[in-house]
């Protein structure tokens, strides 16, 4: 008997016996977030914890409402909201550091001027949001 307890072969949510089995024959859910298995009767998904929908969702469909929602994004980056806003702005100025230098071409020294102008002016907005976003960071309990 203690030798049958040490399998480790089945999954957690299916019955070792049988005739059992055919009972609880039921469909997992996926979870919407996380795209995990769970079983049909769960309510909360045992890989991420997130509310189980009775709806089937597609895996494509899942990870893309997992990388949507702000919530999650806050989870997995260790941020709080206020932190991941001005940490997203942060991004989107250095982005727009990037697209005002392909964009514009400079024919002339003015011209070469104001791009630089304006791209020292989408660094300070970047580094202005990310400092933010540190000094918003909430302490970690250690």
């Amino acid at each position: 008997m203690a030798q049958a307890a040490h399998k480790t072969d089945q999954d957690y949510w299916r019955p070792v016996n049988p005739s059992v089995a055919q009972l609880v024959q039921s469909k997992p859910i996926v979870c919407p977030f996380c795209a995990a298995e769970s079983p049909a009767e769960a309510q909360f998904c045992h890989s991420c914890g997130s509310i189980l929908k009775e709806r089937p969702v597609t895996s494509r469909e899942s990870r893309f409402a997992y990388l949507l929602n702000i919530e999650n994004l806050g989870k997995r980056l260790g941020l709080p909201l206020s932190s991941l806003f001005f940490f997203t702005l942060g991004i989107a100025c250095m982005v727009a550091v990037v697209v005002v230098g392909l964009l514009y071409r400079a024919d002339t020294l003015v011209d070469w001027q104001a791009i630089q102008i304006w791209r020292v002016e989408w660094l300070l907005g970047a580094c202005a949001a990310l400092l933010a976003a540190i000094l918003l960071k909430e302490k970690s309990s250690k």
